[in-house]
């Protein structure tokens, strides 16, 4: 009866500090993005391994399973998504971290929680630069090319576009925003 209590309180306890160090490991993410544009593979590969070090701490393997499974998809898909140019590798890297530290049960609303902060920051510096129209017409004609001509093309980057913004910043605000609604008890 003890070591149930005990094992309960281990595994909330973890789920602290699995969510502290998500929103560290994506303020940090944040800051490097903003100031150098870039986000480091050792931050990226560090938040994984943080996260995975706490599944093994908390002795379940379900959970550890479930972060496995969740590291998965959020790194499949992020490749997806650097594949298509949607954005660049880092961000992709942090996607897999940030995968890694909620689990199944959190990415979804995470995932959603994080595209809509990216679609926010880009609609607010697209009406503030007056660009709005242009880009809109710009990921028309992608579009039209992809499911008319049924080509698979990525999208085209544009080499020091002064509207693009660092990803890292949404997926920060998305992981706050989750965290912040769903609580960090969550993260268990």
């Amino acid at each position: 009866m003890q070591a149930a209590v005990l094992g309960v309180s281990v595994m909330a306890f973890m789920g602290w500090i699995r969510g502290l160090l998500l929103l560290l490991f994506t303020a940090a993410a944040a800051r490097s993005d903003w100031k150098e544009r870039k986000i480091r593979n050792q931050l990226n590969l560090y938040g994984v391994v943080a996260a995975l070090l706490t599944g093994v701490l908390q002795w379940d393997a379900a959970q550890l399973a479930d972060l496995l499974a969740s590291s998965a998809v959020a790194l499949a898909l992020g490749f997806v998504l650097w594949k298509l140019s949607v954005f660049r590798a880092g961000d992709a890297k942090l996607l897999w971290c940030v995968g890694t530290f909620c689990g199944l049960h959190m990415l979804p609303q995470t995932l959603a929680a994080i595209f809509l902060a990216a679609g926010v920051c880009a609609l607010v510096l697209m009406l503030r630069h007056h660009v709005l129209f242009r880009h809109l017409k710009r990921v028309g004609q992608y579009l039209w090319i992809m499911a008319v001509q049924r080509k698979f093309v990525p999208y085209p980057i544009l080499e020091n576009d002064p509207y693009a913004f660092p990803f890292a910043v949404a997926v920060m605000a998305g992981v706050w925003f989750t965290v912040i609604l769903t609580g960090i008890q969550a993260m268990r």
